[in-house]
């Protein structure tokens, strides 16, 4: 590319960096600046050097592996030109009807947490990019050797983003052997990406807790009334010694054939959190003979759960909702839960996702938490979702206050080294309610839920750093301060 196909004066830089080939010497030949490293500087960090010694009032940032028409890379300039800070490429990742790639997940999660999922997938991970010179003295040359960070830092100290022209850069990418390596290292830079937003707007990234009464958790007993407080089932060779948490608001009509169906499988105790209800829902478990701790108030969203883990007798606990009516055969895999050796059973949900449309943003942030945690193999599966069993010692390691947030209860699993797979898959996709605070534009539940992903995660980077488990692979970042010569 000629400097002058984009504008009529301009300095081209290539950081050329762990090259054996005749790069620099044809970069030259075509007037750019060449910065030398003999080894490779990993990704993204060539890009943190070259910015450090540019000396435009627009920095456009390209890859070297695939041409880019100048009249595309025009536009960019023009839109900074045009009084934006950062402009990036419109393609969004890799989309089909069916998938969605798990870093192009990633990138329209965190523009959802930076309040700018007007730029869907878009990302500074992507290439061709463009960034004014005040874009760049706010952001630090040295964040832009993690895109995300730079990102979060840009739409955070309020700078003006914009999407621009679309290059399908996935069709030009070379598909190297070390994809896996590179898609944990993006998982990583997101992770980071997160953690600047969470120094920044707190532990819960700004996202609200919707009416959750945590400090009822403290105060049980000033708050409970007890009702049939005695042994409702007894155990068995099939149950093992289970108890079955269900918290209930106004679940009149499903709670009692819920009831039913579960004394088929004579657990150990059922045990119901009705909190708040106005409807028959308290007499309807009181007729059936069920342990019942009753609230005046709700609790909101999942102290019911960690109300009923604390009180629960049983060597395991199953939680369910009271609004979903599982049959017995669903819920044998979690009852006979002993014979996997597991500490946590979680509701395999993956082989229900059959359409990209169905990966909502609280599905794409339980796979980066999963991702970020090790567990990559349980996508979508999380804590927040039941049918699970947790073992009671897991309870205990796990502390039951935090069951009222299960990303953070999942995390502080891993960290505890908690085993932790899936049982057979029972669609609760279809078969949730549809509530009137989920049909707002603004969702509170999906805002609840994507703050306790960022509650885990903040749980997890004060344990073992910003990147939780995800590598940083052979990026040398201290080679950004490095003294280089321009030749």
């Amino acid at each position: 590319m000629e400097a002058g196909s984009v504008t009529d004066s301009a300095e081209i830089i290539v950081v050329c960096n762990g090259s054996n080939d005749q790069s620099a010497d044809m970069a030259r030949k075509k007037g750019a600046r060449i910065i030398w490293c003999e080894e490779d500087l990993g990704y993204d960090v060539g890009r943190a050097i070259g910015a450090k010694y540019a000396n435009g009032e627009i920095i456009l940032f390209l890859d070297a592996d695939y041409v880019v028409p100048a009249l595309t890379l025009r536009e960019l300039y023009l839109d900074v030109k045009r009084g934006y800070d950062v402009v990036l490429n419109k393609y969004s990742g890799f989309r089909s009807r069916v998938k969605i790639h798990v870093t192009s997940q990633a990138k329209r999660l965190l523009n959802k947490y930076l309040a700018k999922d007007n730029l869907i997938g878009s990302s500074m991970t992507t290439t061709p990019h463009a960034l004014s010179r005040r874009a760049l003295e706010t952001i630090g040359y040295h964040a832009l050797a993690v895109p995300p960070l730079a990102l979060a830092k840009a739409a955070l100290n309020q700078l003006k983003i914009h999407r621009s022209a679309r290059i399908d850069v996935g069709r030009f990418n070379k598909r190297k052997p070390n994809r896996e390596e590179v898609k944990d290292l993006i998982m990583g830079d997101h992770a980071e990406a997160i953690a600047y937003l969470i120094r920044k707007k707190g532990i819960r990234g700004g996202f609200a807790d919707f009416q959750r009464h945590r400090e009822v958790l403290d105060l049980i007993e000033h708050h409970v009334t007890r009702i049939n407080d005695q042994d409702n089932g007894r155990a068995n060779n099939d149950c093992l010694n289970l108890s079955v948490v269900i918290p209930a608001l106004n679940e009149e009509k499903t709670i009692g054939p819920l009831i039913t169906n579960l004394k088929q499988l004579r657990p150990k105790e059922i045990l119901v959190v009705e909190n708040g209800s106005t409807d028959q829902t308290l007499r309807v478990c009181y007729n059936h003979g069920v342990k019942i701790l009753s609230f005046t108030s709700p609790l909101g969203h999942d102290v019911g759960r960690a109300i009923g883990a604390k009180e629960a007798k049983g060597d395991y606990i199953l939680f369910l909702d009271g609004d979903i009516i599982f049959t017995p055969e669903e819920l044998r895999p979690y009852v006979n839960f002993s014979n996997c050796g597991a500490d946590i059973l979680l509701n395999n949900i993956n082989p229900f996702f059959m359409l990209s449309s169905m990966i909502d943003y609280i599905s794409m942030a339980n796979a980066l938490l999963n991702s970020a945690l090790s567990l990559p193999q349980l996508q979508y599966s999380s804590l927040t979702s039941i049918p699970h069993v947790i073992r009671r010692s897991a309870v205990n390691l796990i502390g039951f206050q935090n069951l009222a947030v299960p990303p953070k209860a999942l995390a502080i699993a891993v960290l505890k080294g908690l085993k932790i797979q899936q049982a057979a898959g029972i669609n609760v996709l279809v078969r949730n309610p549809v509530r009137e605070h989920n049909r707002r534009k603004k969702n509170k539940i999906e805002e609840l839920i994507l703050g306790d992903h960022l509650e885990a995660i903040e749980h997890v980077q004060s344990v073992i750093g910003n990147r939780l488990f995800l590598p940083d692979t052979n990026r040398r970042r201290y080679l950004i301060d490095h003294e280089w010569k321009i030749m």
